[in-house]
């Protein structure tokens, strides 16, 4: 699976591939389609979600093995759906403005793949062995992941204010330099 929608994803980013195809169309039909400076490629998204319904739904020798996989596997499966609503309005409506947008739906996407992905993390059997031993409820570690998955994106957070607190300080810092050589030689 992995392997395959891979190569398609590939194909579809094709830009030679693109050009070609539109070759083909723009002959057949004599009109101009609107061009898009970001991909809609939806085998990703496919790949995740297909990943996280086989992964929460596979055999397991115990039911608590079970829940966390059905739970790691639901929210692997909740994001790549939160990537197929992000591209809805997408596709609608194409973008005009080059800031990034920051639909909800992916910020949910980033919140729910991190959570899954650190669930997956704790899915192997010495770890579970150990949660289970100590009797470590399936919902208290979902609640580990969630905590822990917010203070990954507190952290990502703080790191983009501090570059942008520098960048700007660096920008006004050139300003300065650049007026006082315009004012020397004056």
């Amino acid at each position: 699976m992995w392997w395959w929608c891979g190569l398609i994803g590939i194909l579809v980013e094709s830009r030679s591939l693109r050009r070609l195809l539109e070759r083909t169309i723009l002959t057949n039909t004599n009109t101009r389609a609107g061009s898009r400076n970001y991909s809609l490629n939806p085998f990703p998204a496919l790949t995740v979600l297909m990943t996280g319904i086989s992964m929460g739904n596979h055999h397991q020798d115990t039911a608590y093995s079970t829940n966390i996989h059905y739970m790691w596997g639901f929210l692997l499966a909740s994001a790549a759906c939160c990537r197929f609503v992000t591209y809805l309005p997408l596709y609608r409506n194409m973008l005009t403005d080059v800031q990034p947008s920051r639909p909800p739906s992916e910020l949910l996407g980033t919140f729910l793949l991190i959570a899954g992905s650190l669930l997956f993390v704790t899915s192997n059997s010495g770890t579970l062995l150990w949660l289970r031993r100590n009797n470590v409820d399936t919902m208290f570690l979902m609640n580990v992941c969630v905590a822990l998955t917010s203070i990954t994106l507190c952290y990502v957070a703080t790191l983009q204010i501090i570059k942008a607190w520098a960048e700007r300080r660096e920008a006004n810092k050139q300003e300065e330099r650049r007026q006082q050589n315009m004012e020397q030689q004056q």
